[in-house]
Parts: structure tokens; sequence; C-alpha cells
């Protein structure tokens, strides 16, 4: 059985060579625990390889200003992505990646 730092770690691993991410830009958001599995939401910034127009950053914007007044708590960076690792707790494998939609 891995514990919680090792599952960590997996799911870094795992997102590093499976996303082409650096882990010194990857954030721990959450963690889960069931019998099995450790669930490992990271965010990190977002791999579009563009950079945005003016029209797209403004929209960024005024999507950011509508979540800073529409939510108490501190907005997500919409620059950034969120994906959730299942990591099985008997093998420390990464078995499952979901994309996690802030709210």
């Amino acid at each position: 059985m891995i514990g919680i730092k090792e599952a960590i770690a997996k799911a870094k691993e795992f997102a590093a060579q499976i996303l082409d991410v650096s882990s010194d830009e990857m954030l721990l958001e959450e963690i889960r625990s069931s019998d099995q599995y450790w669930d490992i939401t990271l965010s990190f910034n977002s791999r579009l390889g563009k950079k945005p127009s003016n029209e797209f950053t403004a929209a960024m914007e005024a999507m950011r200003t509508a979540q800073t007044l529409l939510s108490p708590k501190t907005p997500f960076d919409l620059n950034r992505e969120l994906k959730t690792f299942r990591v099985t707790k008997l093998t420390g494998n990464v078995e499952e990646m979901f994309i996690v939609q802030p709210v």
C-alpha cells in the first residue's frame, strides 16, 4: 500500500510524462481517498501554444471579474488546467486521468 505522499509523487510523475508539464508548475488542489484509490487533483499552466488575441484576453478578464463578483472564494486562474489522477493504493499505478472543470 502506498501513502498520500507517494500517491502525489506518482500523479505528478504521470502528468509530467503524459502532458509534458514540469512538476515545478503543478499545484496540489485536492486529495480524495477511498478504500482502493487516491484521487489527486493537480493544476498547472495551460498548454495552449498560441498567445491569446486581445479579444480573447479581454474575454478572459471579463470572466475573471464576473467570477470574482459571483463567488465568495478566490477565483480560479483561467490560464490553468485541472486534472484528477486516480492512483491505486495497492500498486501505486495511475489508473485514470479526469478533466476537471473549475467552479
